[in-house]
């Protein structure tokens, strides 16, 4: 995926897939609200596709505060995902989930990283859509295995379903990929280096300011 794309070039919605071959077909989004330049900035995308990573690196770059949602569920709830998710489920997680995100001030000028399932919820996908610039860290399967069986993460990353780390991550990005294409307004190559992301958000930001 070409780096530095013009904001209508990189909006783009899954509408189809065909079922025989997952071929995804997309279609061009509409242009996005011009967003000033207090308004936060949302990363979305699958566990390890680096968005904690690229966002505490533009937040320094961008001299913003940096926002982790999963930090703030687990300092809401006093204890870490996983154990939320043995007490009561995944369920609960979400639910706490929505109400930290949803709570975040839209105008708080912050680079913030959302957890991986944040688009199952349809109000928390239309609050962050209307609230910032949404980016959408796309990574393959492989990049993302790759990374979780070097840095596990256990209590952060509680599995999702009972089958292999491949199988899960297959089965997870073909349940949400369409519902990240629809929160997002720009779409990032996961798999770039951290400098070139960080440079291709920025040139996107100030594009999307100039609308």
């Amino acid at each position: 995926m070409p780096r530095n794309i013009r904001p209508e070039n990189a909006m783009k919605k899954k509408v189809d897939v065909a079922e025989s071959d997952q071929t995804m077909t997309f279609k061009k989004a509409e242009r996005p609200t011009r967003f000033g330049p207090d308004v936060n900035v949302y990363l979305v995308g699958l566990r390890a596709c680096g968005k904690s990573t690229l966002g505490r690196e533009l937040a320094k770059r961008m001299r913003r505060p940096f926002i982790d949602t999963d930090d703030l569920v687990v300092n809401h709830a006093g204890r870490a995902v996983a154990a939320i998710v043995e007490d009561g489920g995944w369920q609960a997680f979400r639910d706490i989930e929505r109400d930290i995100v949803q709570g975040i001030d839209p105008k708080a000028g912050a680079v913030v990283a959302t957890g991986g399932g944040v688009i199952l919820d349809q109000s928390t996908r239309a609050f962050l859509r209307s609230s910032g610039p949404v980016f959408y860290l796309m990574a393959d399967v492989a990049l993302l295995a790759g990374r979780l069986g070097a840095d596990p993460k256990h209590d952060q990353r509680p599995a999702l379903t009972g089958g292999g780390l491949v199988d899960e991550l297959s089965a997870t990005l073909a349940e949400r990929e369409a519902l990240y294409m629809e929160t997002s307004h720009f779409v990032l190559p996961a798999q770039e280096p951290l400098e070139e992301l960080v440079e291709d958000v920025r040139e996107k930001l100030m594009l999307l300011q100039r609308g």
